[in-house]
């Protein structure tokens, strides 16, 4: 396993980590057609902490394939500056590629110049000297940056004789890159590019369901039928259960549906209930219940 999905994915996270083999299953399967070349990008949308995030990190947990190269970015944690953005885009797919957990070099140009040299990577190294020369520009090209850093990827691939994943988290923060007047259509932009790309693919996750949904299957969105859409869920009553007893130690079906009656299967509230079941110390149906008031009480009042 890479050293750096250890340091975004703690082994609490991946001990706990229960059911979505469907998408971890579909995943598995697009991966061998990227290495047939008939690989398709998806989308998965689903409820904030419904667990979108979770299965591209397990994903990633469990790709060995040297000649495969997944990029993890949760773009909440990008700046949406397009100048910001084209460094740190470029930068994360190069620390990825160097197994690097130190984030901090690859946030601004001047740390992305010195790390760029151990790459052994002529290709990286002339993306990253053309976004350092534009951003010394009186008015840097913001599109220009962009184009840089979305065609990167694949010229990158093609040179290490790779194919490259870019999972890319809470992905309708991307819209707010239009609030550039140089910019006005990025999803325009990255879908002229993607549709040159042979070995970049993109499983991207988001939560604004209804943007979304816009932008992947709205006949006049320029990524409609791009992107396979598929539905993250809540858990089935089994997934539920082996979740709770996970994190409790709880075997009685009664306390355990009662959990699953009291969260609707949402994974995040399971965990939630569970962890306060532990700390109470009533492990039954009636601390079920209140291990739900007391999580219902805290968020009400936060």
């Amino acid at each position: 396993m890479r050293y750096i999905i250890k340091s975004i994915y703690p082994v609490q996270e991946r001990r706990s980590f229960t059911d979505r083999e469907a998408e971890l299953a579909m995943l598995a399967r697009n991966r061998e057609r990227i290495l047939d070349g008939s690989g398709k990008n998806i989308c998965f949308l689903g409820l904030r902490r419904i667990g979108k995030s979770l299965i591209l990190k397990e994903y990633i947990s469990r790709e060995k394939d040297e000649h495969i190269l997944p990029v993890y970015m949760d773009l909440e944690r990008l700046d949406t500056t397009p100048e910001f953005f084209a460094v740190q885009y470029v930068g994360q797919i190069l620390r990825w590629f160097l197994d690097d957990v130190d984030v901090i070099p690859y946030l601004d140009i001047n740390g992305l110049v010195k790390k760029v040299a151990d790459t052994n990577s002529n290709t990286a190294v002339e993306t990253v000297h053309s976004i350092f020369d534009e951003l010394n520009k009186a008015k840097p090209n913001q599109r220009l940056l962009l184009e840089l850093a979305f065609v990167f990827p694949e010229r990158f691939a093609n040179e290490q004789d790779i194919h490259i994943i870019l999972m890319l988290d809470e992905f309708q923060r991307i819209h707010e890159i239009d609030n550039f007047p140089q910019i006005h259509d990025i999803i325009g932009l990255l879908r002229s590019i993607i549709q040159t790309q042979s070995r970049t693919h993109y499983v991207v996750a988001g939560s604004a369901i209804r943007m979304l949904e816009k932008v992947f299957g709205e006949a006049d969105s320029p990524f409609f039928a791009q992107f396979r859409v598929q539905r993250v869920a809540y858990f089935e009553k089994k997934a539920t259960f082996d979740l709770a007893q996970k994190i409790t130690g709880i075997s009685d079906p009664k306390v355990l549906g009662k959990i699953h009656d009291l969260t609707f299967g949402h994974p995040y509230y399971i965990y939630s209930i569970c962890e306060r079941l532990n700390e109470l110390g009533e492990m039954n149906v009636n601390g079920a219940r209140k291990a739900f008031a007391l999580e219902a009480l805290l968020k009400t009042h936060l």
